[in-house]
């Protein structure tokens, strides 16, 4: 129990000789008489369990839960008071992706397996570098053999490709696309397609002739909405392309 027992944990860390202790979930484990949500009493917890560490030169492990908010940065989301990243020599955020929406038109996708891939970020680093990119990974199944020959199944961590989208974005919900629909939608594709036939940027002038129907302040409308929106970006005045990500096209 956390902070009466820090003194005995330094000893039983230093007689194993230890390297690493892992507190799941660490709320659990903290006195009820300590508010957790009030930075003076979680403070008065985790210190003592930092000294823990400093003396027995051991990696200490705490696992806390995000809440609800979906305002403010990650270490704002963590259930309880800011003093859990505070007082930490590092925090790593942890966030289950959104699957890939499935195409009804195309019937296959419902038989295709949904893959389920967790991203890992930093959000604080006092021990080393911080520029180290966004780690996603999934849990497969893994099948073992025991002493008696007997099988069974466990579940592994299989790392996959780096992201550009970070814990932070999944859990405030800054990485989903940002959707268009009807004339917005139209107006895009025919930028989208004029852009990609000729190479050259579309006036908005062109585009209003293309969509008589709709009149051409609204056209101008959605065509600087569409810009907002990061669809398209307008080099200069008056004229607008797809926006280019990632440094692909020109």
């Amino acid at each position: 129990m956390l902070p009466v027992d820090c003194e005995e944990i330094t000893e039983m860390a230093l007689d194993l000789k230890a390297a690493s202790l892992m507190l799941d979930p660490i709320v659990s484990l903290v006195d009820s008489h300590y508010d957790t949500y009030k930075a003076p009493e979680l403070r008065r917890v985790l210190e003592p369990l930092r000294n823990v560490a400093e003396k027995a030169e051991l990696g200490i492990m705490a696992l806390v839960h995000f809440n609800k908010d979906k305002g403010g940065d990650t270490s704002s989301k963590i259930a309880g008071s800011r003093a859990w990243t505070e007082v930490a020599r590092a925090a790593i955020a942890v966030a289950r992706m959104p699957q890939d929406e499935i195409d009804e038109s195309d019937p296959d996708q419902f038989f295709e397996p949904r893959v389920n891939r967790v991203v890992v970020s930093q959000i604080k680093n006092n021990l080393g570098r911080l520029d180290l990119p966004n780690k996603t990974y999934t849990i497969d199944s893994k099948e073992l053999t025991l002493d008696d020959g007997s099988k069974t199944s466990v579940g592994a961590i299989e790392w996959g490709p780096d992201t550009d989208i970070s814990a932070d974005q999944v859990i405030s919900g800054s990485d989903k696309p940002k959707r268009i629909a009807g004339q917005a939608a139209d107006i895009f594709l025919f930028v989208q397609d004029e852009y990609a036939a000729s190479g050259l940027v579309v006036a908005s002038q062109e585009v209003c002739n293309a969509f008589p129907e709709i009149r051409a302040e609204q056209v101008r409308s959605y065509l600087s909405r569409l810009v907002k929106l990061e669809k398209l970006e307008r080099p200069t005045p008056g004229a607008f392309r797809p926006l280019q990500h990632n440094g692909e096209g020109s």
